[in-house]
């Protein structure tokens, strides 16, 4: 079953600003090497945390049932378990992943939700999803695609696709 569910194309969106703290806040080139696998534990803990205030929903393509795969937060040994289960560490490491997309827009504006391949967009239920849990926690506004990375991971032939939404918070920020 978990090389079945592995060989499905997997999207994790992730909704939620990097909270305010005494640390900063992980850079565009963190968030890359995160999603494709290979980072250091410091830098994984700093991009787990990123997500803290938001919703991550991690799921094959087409996926409909959504609640399913919703996850409140991602810690650091969930994600190396993540990368060694899937073996996308590995092809990592051997060079064997491919990075297809990596871009991040102004927080204002954000990217087109239309673009790349049509079974790799984010799904409008998921989009839907995450901003009726945007607007529970005081949030207003749509949620606004702000980073999209794509990656092809040879070895266990997994071509995945990440979304960072954004939504404004009661208070501006």
């Amino acid at each position: 079953a978990m090389g079945k569910a592995w060989s499905a194309v997997v999207s994790a969106l992730g909704i939620g600003a990097v909270a305010a703290s005494a640390t900063r806040g992980p850079t565009m080139a963190e968030y890359h090497r995160y999603h494709g696998m290979l980072i250091g534990p410091s830098a994984a803990r700093r991009c787990c945390r990123s997500f803290d205030r938001g919703s991550i929903l991690f799921m094959p393509s087409g996926a409909e049932d959504l609640e399913r795969y919703a996850h409140p937060r991602v810690t650091v040994l969930m994600y190396y378990g993540l990368v060694l289960a899937s073996f996308t560490g590995l092809s990592a490491l051997l060079g064997m992943r491919r990075t297809i997309d990596a871009r991040e827009a102004d927080l204002k504006q954000g990217l087109a939700l239309d673009d790349g391949p049509a079974e790799l967009r984010p799904p409008l239920g998921a989009v839907s999803r995450l901003a009726r849990i945007a607007r529970a926690r005081g949030s207003t506004g749509e949620p606004r695609l702000v980073r999209r990375f794509e990656f092809d991971f040879l070895v266990p032939g997994l071509h995945v696709a990440m979304y960072h939404f954004v939504t404004t918070q009661s208070d501006g920020e």
